[in-house]
């Protein structure tokens, strides 16, 4: 299970939240919602071990997060492009995570000539799908899946979302931050507000 446990969090002096416990256990998608600036993010992003709480414990699978480990959980943010090297080509940048199987390359509708494409002649669809890809490595338990199908169209949507939500049968759990409600309730078995 990951567990945020007893979180506090905020910038500049401004607290966006306290005493937060959030858990996401295997097999399972939790949602979070709320406004914008209310922290959605940045707990996902504590979650990730990409930012330090002020107070409180990250735990994943019952051992507390240790400070830059490589473990089991994945950040998938909304613009994609930030999250790859501009002058790698896709093949390379899918190869520094994990030698990629066929089978899930084609779930994802990534064909073989997208490989050879550098990151900035994709779509954000295609951008997307290559991010969610390359999150899927073995090892991964846990993602972290921020608002990462809000710029898509609606069968697009649904299709990445069909495929993670086979991953999380075979064992995946999801933090899916979204503001869109209706689409948390299709997809998540809980939806928390923040």
């Amino acid at each position: 299970m990951l567990e945020g446990r007893d979180l506090s969090f905020g910038y500049a002096g401004t607290s966006l939240f306290e005493q937060l416990s959030l858990a996401v256990p295997p097999r399972t998608i939790v949602g979070l919602t709320g406004r914008s600036g209310r922290g959605k993010s940045s707990l996902g992003r504590i979650l990730a071990g990409h930012l330090r709480p002020s107070s409180g414990t990250v735990v994943i699978d019952g051992q507390p997060r240790k400070c830059g480990a490589l473990d089991s959980v994945q950040y998938l943010h909304q613009t994609p492009i930030f999250a790859f090297n501009p002058r790698w080509r896709i093949e390379r940048i899918l190869s520094e995570a994990w030698p990629c199987d066929a089978d899930t390359r084609r779930s994802l509708e990534i064909p073989d000539a997208l490989l050879r494409r550098y990151p900035h002649e994709l779509s954000g669809g295609e951008l997307q799908r290559v991010a969610v890809l390359r999150a899927l490595a073995p090892g991964v338990r846990y993602l972290i899946a921020d608002e990462i199908t809000a710029a898509l169209d609606p069968i697009t949507q649904a299709r990445l979302w069909r495929v993670l939500q086979e991953r999380v049968a075979d064992g995946l759990g999801i933090l899916a931050i979204s503001h869109d409600r209706a689409l948390l309730q299709r997809i998540a078995g809980t939806v928390r507000a923040l």
